[in-house]
């Protein structure tokens, strides 16, 4: 039932190149003034959100939280990938932030996060 980093390693670095271009377009419509970059911007959070449901990692932590640790089946068996889905969630709750009410800070946050997920990923590709 665990996922290992051979299986995961590809489906991250999809989603983590998806955040990479989510983050290029919300910079261009927010510090370089370009609107239609949020349409791009958006088309592409649709598009990291439908990989995130597919993985369904958050789903895995409801159920933690839900059931508890003892009487769930831990699919993410190493730290570096329970690492990466964390601050892969937060990054995108920075930019879905920036994308709704564009600003600098969310958009700043999602980076910060965005640099500890990729940290993360690459300690388990």
């Amino acid at each position: 039932m665990a996922v290992t980093r051979e299986e995961y390693a590809p489906c991250a670095g999809e989603m983590l190149a998806a955040l990479d271009t989510l983050e290029r377009a919300l910079q261009r419509g927010i510090v370089g003034g370009q609107e239609e970059a949020f349409g791009d911007a958006r088309r592409v959070h649709r598009r990291l959100r439908a990989l995130i449901r597919e993985v369904d990692f958050r789903g895995d932590y409801l159920r933690e939280m839900r059931e508890g640790a003892s009487r769930t089946v831990q699919r993410w068996p190493e730290d570096a990938m329970r690492m990466f889905n964390g601050e892969l969630g937060n990054a995108l709750a920075q930019y879905s932030s920036a994308l709704g009410y564009p600003n600098v800070e969310n958009l700043e946050e999602g980076r910060r996060h965005h640099r500890l997920a990729a940290q993360a990923y690459d300690r388990f590709r």
